[in-house]
C-alpha cells in the first residue's frame, strides 16, 4: 500500500509538472510589444491569453502529406484544411504581409508550390516583419476552429535556394478569434504562441487548437518572424507554404 501511494505521489507531480511547462507565459521583447500593439493586443488590458513556447509536433514530406490530408479530408466531413474544403460551404482567407519583395508575393505561402516562396522586402534579416491572414471558414452554420498550423519556413525551391536564404527560427504565432455575434456576451479572445522551428526542409506542424477558449467561424491570424536561420548568401527571409486545419467540434484533435 505504501508503494501504491508512492507511486501515485510521483504521478501527480509529472502531470502537474507537465502542466506547469505546457503553460509557461513566455517572454516578450519591447519590440515585439509595440509590432503586438499594432495589431490591438494590449497585453495589460486584455482579459485572456495564453503565451507559450511550442515545438513542432510532426515533421512531413509536403507533397506525401497533403495528398494523405486530402484523402482523410474527403472520407471525414467534420474537418476542412487548406489542402482540401470541398465539405466547406464557405472558406474564405485574405492574406496580407508587412513587406514584400517583388516577385515574392505573400499568397505565394497557400498556392501549395514549393518553388515559390514569400520573401519580406526590408533591409535586413526581416525581424519583425509578419503576415497575417483573415480566415472565414462555415459548414451549415457550424462553428469551425483552427487545429493545426503547419508551415515550411524557407525557400524550398532548391537545396541552393533553401541554404542561400534565411529561415524562420522563431516566430511569434498570434491567432485572434472574433466573437460570433454582440449577443454572445464575448470579447475578442488572443492567442500568443511562440513557435521554436527546426532548421529542417519539411513541413512543420503544430496543434494549436487546445490553446483556444473557443470556436468561431471567423479568425485572424498573424506571424511575427522573431530569429532566423542565417543564409549563406542573402538576408532576406522566406517562406514557402502554409497548411491550416481546422474542426467544426471544439474538442476535435
Amino acid at each position: 500500500m505504501k508503494r501504491l501511494l508512492i507511486i501515485l505521489i510521483l504521478i501527480i507531480i509529472v502531470v502537474s509538472s507537465v502542466n506547469t511547462i505546457a503553460q509557461e507565459t513566455i517572454d516578450l521583447s519591447e519590440p515585439m510589444l509595440a509590432r503586438l500593439a499594432q495589431f490591438g493586443v494590449d497585453i495589460e488590458n486584455i482579459d485572456f491569453i495564453d503565451c507559450v513556447e511550442l515545438e513542432p509536433d510532426e515533421f512531413k514530406n509536403f507533397n506525401e502529406y497533403r495528398e494523405e490530408n486530402i484523402a482523410f479530408h474527403k472520407e471525414y466531413e467534420d474537418t476542412w484544411s487548406t489542402f482540401w474544403h470541398g465539405n466547406v460551404n464557405t472558406l474564405d482567407i485574405k492574406a496580407k504581409a508587412s513587406s514584400i519583395l517583388k516577385g515574392y508575393p505573400i499568397t505565394n505561402i497557400l498556392d501549395k508550390k514549393l518553388a515559390t516562396a514569400w520573401v519580406e522586402g526590408v533591409n535586413g534579416d526581416g525581424i519583425g516583419e509578419w503576415f497575417s491572414l483573415d480566415i472565414h471558414a462555415q459548414r451549415k452554420r457550424s462553428p469551425s476552429g483552427i487545429t493545426l498550423f503547419g508551415i515550411i519556413p524557407g525557400y524550398l525551391k532548391s537545396d541552393k535556394s533553401w541554404e542561400e536564404n534565411n529561415r524562420i527560427k522563431t516566430a511569434l504565432l498570434v491567432i485572434k478569434t472574433i466573437a460570433l455575434s454582440i449577443s454572445d456576451n464575448e470579447d475578442d479572445h488572443y492567442v500568443i504562441l511562440r513557435l521554436k522551428l527546426k532548421d529542417l526542409k519539411e513541413l512543420q506542424v503544430f496543434k494549436v487548437g487546445r490553446y483556444q477558449k473557443y470556436d468561431s467561424i471567423d479568425k485572424k491570424v498573424w506571424l511575427i518572424v522573431e530569429d532566423v536561420y542565417k543564409g549563406t548568401k542573402y538576408n532576406d527571409t522566406c517562406i514557402s507554404e502554409i497548411y491550416l486545419k481546422g474542426a467544426y467540434e471544439p474538442d476535435r484533435p
